[in-house]
């Protein structure tokens, strides 16, 4: 079995789904980094823009594969959702 040639959501193309995926995602959204788009798809949901709603999908994917983590729930309800990624974006902004 070889190696993907593309895993969608992998802004990095490392092969990997991790944070530092969402961070790019998330620094594109911000204008601090331009997107250059290679051979995966990051616009997860495929609607043209590469927003809020794909770093939600890379998150959920990334969440579906791990455990519950207090330090990725900033307003404390014990549930990562997009909630938590609103809150940490006005923290970024």
């Amino acid at each position: 079995m070889g190696v993907p040639t593309c895993i969608n959501g992998d802004m990095n193309e490392d092969y990997t789904l991790n944070v530092i995926d969402v961070i790019l995602i998330m620094e594109h959204i911000l204008n601090i980094t331009p997107y250059e788009p290679g051979n995966c798809t990051t616009d997860l949901n495929q609607d043209g823009i590469l927003d809020i709603l794909d770093v939600v999908l890379v998150v959920n994917i990334i969440l579906d594969n791990g455990e519950y983590n207090c330090n990725a729930d900033p307003n404390h309800d014990n549930v990562i959702n997009v909630i938590d990624i609103v809150f940490i974006l006005q923290e970024i902004n």
